[in-house]
């Protein structure tokens, strides 16, 4: 005769109750988790939480930063996912003395703009005022100074501005 182990239906009716029971559970619980996450985040997109909490601007020499944060037109009470960067850079890039600029989002509300400037590689006197000359060969009619800073020479009696333009480049 065969040894043969025969189980009754009694005996695995209680084990099959108890996996139906625990894939329930694991089940309940994967479910529980997936809605608490999605609640957890729509929460967090409405709070102040995902507004932006700084805006660091880098490797600007002649534009203030609170110049360029203007120009940028974004604010702390914006929400720091629905910001267009590329808006952002084409607002910034307007100014005259703005050649490129780059943006990074930091950490969950963070911005940090890095502005490469055109050099300024002279001052036009012009009466009373200084009127900086631009690598390119602009001149910045709009931005007078009275006194020029000394990064770079004052030019003085140029009237032909294509003379001027030619030197600068």
């Amino acid at each position: 005769m065969t040894d043969k182990k025969v189980i009754s239906i009694e005996d695995r009716i209680p084990k099959l109750k108890e996996r139906r029971k625990r894939r329930a559970n694991r089940r309940f619980f994967t479910y529980l988790t997936i809605i608490l996450l999605l609640i957890v985040v729509i929460v967090y997109l409405q709070s102040p939480l995902s507004h932006l909490k700084s805006i660091e601007v880098m490797n600007n020499l002649n534009v203030d930063d609170s110049e360029i944060i203007q120009l940028s037109q974004l604010t702390t009470d914006q929400s720091y996912w629905n910001i267009n960067i590329n808006d952002t850079i084409d607002h910034i890039k307007q100014h005259p003395e703005i050649d490129d600029v780059q943006i990074q989002r930091k950490w969950y509300n963070r911005l940090i703009v890095e502005v490469s400037e055109l050099s300024r590689v002279g001052y036009v006197n012009n009466g009373s005022n200084y009127y900086p000359i631009l690598e390119n060969g602009n001149i910045l009619d709009s931005f007078p100074l009275e006194f020029p800073k000394g990064d770079a020479p004052i030019l003085y009696e140029f009237i032909d501005e294509a003379i001027l333009v030619e030197l600068t480049t």
